[in-house]
């Protein structure tokens, strides 16, 4: 392990002032602006140094026309999946897309119909909801279970779901935000339910490189039986922190799932890619495996930090230890408030910002990010202890 990569997760390089989402937009979201915001899904760690080299070298040709999608980049996403997962995939079969909401936009209006319902698995990304819907969509949730183990897909809810006439399947994978990193033999079980009833699936995996120790992503089109019925996204954003750069890409392993998407990617002008984009792919597939690395390994001491923390401090709060992704679903319910009255206590008291749970399709539930330095988390947690202790006096 590079100890100097290490180490470089510990310092903090302030995000004021550099037109950040989770920085600079704190007065919008929470009211105030010195909380501090542990909500958005990016990392507080600078990009990869080769990600950051590679782009400069590029800016210094001066050139910065229109430009034709790379199938360098392509083939470095390719070679990667092979090297992680295992997973063979053709470039042929592969597409850049200016960020992964937009691409599941056009695969849901690409796959389905207007008026159609899609399933989705709450507690889930929010965006889920939004894309339904901008895409004349209605949601149908199929909400996950709760073991003492974790959260788990209810099957036997699914298949009502898709009796009830559902034909599209919006997939997290791994899970966002509970972490979950969906085994074989779930994927297997759900692939059979959804070959029964003719369901199309698009599959969100773009925390799939973000995988703890113990764990291994699989991803869906590495199954057969998802070849003819699945289309699957990616993307450097989640796993290097550039969300910025907007470079993401889908897999088909099946030219009939593949047609229907690019057409609908040029009716709706999802094309284009940045040529900084491009290259930040290359790179980051190229040579920034040893920061990715180093960087899991980071995550799972700030993931085991928060864990212990919450149980030694704050026993009522029911979480499971993440599978994946560097964020931390928390179950408040125990404390029997609502929603309303939570968030209040953690932005005025704890002066705290984290996501609520009626966002993901459950309240009672809080989505706190992990991807932080070391110092940064403590602080966090410790305003939250000091937001739950306030919960006693509000009502």
């Amino acid at each position: 392990m590079d100890m100097d990569l290490m180490e470089s997760f510990d310092l903090l390089v302030p995000r004021e002032g550099t037109n950040s989402i989770k920085w600079d937009n704190r007065k919008k979201a929470f009211g105030r602006s010195g909380v501090l915001p542990m909500g958005v899904a990016d990392m507080d760690f600078p990009a990869p140094k080769p990600i950051i080299d590679a782009i400069k070298k590029r800016a210094d040709t001066g050139l910065l026309g229109y430009e034709m999608e790379d199938p360098a980049s392509l083939r470095a996403a390719a070679s990667w999946q092979k090297r992680r997962n295992d997973f063979d995939v053709d470039v042929e079969l592969m597409r850049g897309v200016p960020s992964v909401m937009p691409g599941v936009l056009a695969a849901l209006m690409a796959l389905g119909n207007p008026g159609d319902s899609v399933v989705i698995q709450p507690p889930v990304y929010p965006h889920f909801y939004r894309a339904v819907k901008d895409a004349g969509m209605k949601v149908m949730e199929n909400p996950l279970l709760e073991t003492e183990d974790g959260f788990v897909m209810d099957y036997e809810d699914l298949e009502a779901c898709f009796k009830k006439g559902a034909k599209l399947l919006l997939f997290c994978s791994p899970h966002n935000p509970t972490g979950r990193v969906w085994k074989r033999e779930e994927l297997e079980k759900m692939l059979k339910v959804c070959e029964a009833y003719d369901v199309k699936i698009i599959s969100d995996e773009i925390h799939s490189d973000l995988i703890y120790e113990g764990h291994r992503h699989v991803p869906l089109l590495s199954l057969p039986d998802a070849h003819a019925r699945a289309l699957s996204f990616h993307a450097i954003s989640k796993t290097f922190n550039v969300p910025s750069l907007h470079q993401s890409y889908v897999i088909a392993k099946d030219e009939r799932m593949l047609a229907p998407f690019e057409k609908m990617q040029q009716r709706l002008h999802l094309y284009g890619l940045s040529p900084f984009g491009q290259v930040a792919q290359i790179a980051a597939y190229e040579e920034c495996e040893p920061w990715l690395d180093a960087l899991m390994a980071y995550l799972t001491r700030n993931r085991d930090r928060a864990m212990k923390f919450l149980e030694g401090h704050l026993p009522r709060i029911k979480a499971y230890t993440p599978e994946s992704t560097y964020l931390l679903w928390m179950d408040m319910s125990k404390y029997n408030k609502d929603e309303k009255t939570m968030v209040k206590a953690l932005v005025r008291e704890g002066n705290l910002g984290i996501m609520k749970g009626s966002e993901f399709g459950r309240e009672g539930g809080f989505r706190m990010n992990f991807g932080c330095p070391a110092f940064l988390l403590n602080d966090g947690l410790k305003r939250l202890e000091t937001a739950m202790k306030a919960l006693r006096h509000m009502d």
